[in-house]
């Protein structure tokens, strides 16, 4: 049975969750500024020691690969890797926006999600309710995004997305990354062996730029 720690700092909050197969066995969490790299260490040890745990004990570790704070991110990335490498153990890398989207969704909508990134551009994607990308993740004004979600039916958002469409219209979820939503998502990762390089592997801020086709005039 497999034994994954998962680990995410794409935001806020620093957390961590330890789950066998798809039961969640130990977690621990903290919102406090620069949680992410003077207390990271801390809550994986006492989510260990909370389980009963050593870290030999572990089959894999789940790491949130991004988007989000790109210095949360890097202390996250770096941490998994290192114990993966040391370990010799597979590395699971989760992206923001599904782990989002797996909290929102529902059977028969589609799922908008999207993080504010700089300015009036966010991190943003569309899944299925199977949680296939029909937009895959990217990088999108305000102004683009409203205008593409206006062709969408049975859509449900996210809370950051909530402020470009009328709740009146669609749904609109308040939602939280965190470890413990990761457990379904890394364990089927790990069931299906996608694994990352634990060498080469890098966290994933986007760039690529959202593909609108833009009616003529």
């Amino acid at each position: 049975m497999a034994l994954i720690l998962n680990i995410e700092t794409s935001g806020p909050s620093c957390s961590v969750a330890i789950a066998r197969e798809e039961q969640l066995i130990a977690s621990q969490e903290i919102t406090e500024p620069r949680a992410h790299s003077a207390q990271l260490t801390s809550l994986i040890l006492s989510g260990l020691k909370e389980s009963n745990l050593t870290f030999s004990d572990l089959d894999a570790i789940a790491v949130n690969g991004g988007p989000g704070s790109y210095t949360g991110i890097r202390i996250g990335v770096g941490t998994a890797k290192g114990l993966c490498q040391a370990l010799h153990i597979p590395l699971i890398s989760i992206n923001t926006l599904q782990l989002l989207a797996s909290l929102i969704t529902q059977k028969g909508m589609i799922s908008a999600t999207g993080l504010h990134a700089r300015l009036n551009e966010f991190y943003f994607a569309i899944y299925d309710d199977h949680l296939n990308p029909t937009i895959e993740p990217c990088v999108a004004t305000d102004d683009e995004i409203r205008e593409h979600l206006k062709s969408q039916e049975s859509l449900i958002v996210n809370d950051a997305l909530g402020i470009l469409v009328s709740s009146e219209v669609v749904p609109v979820r308040s939602v939280i990354p965190s470890a413990i939503a990761m457990v379904s998502l890394s364990h089927a990762k790990f069931m299906t062996q996608q694994f990352e390089n634990t060498t080469s592997f890098a966290p994933s801020y986007l760039k690529q730029a959202l593909p609108i086709k833009h009616s003529s005039t």
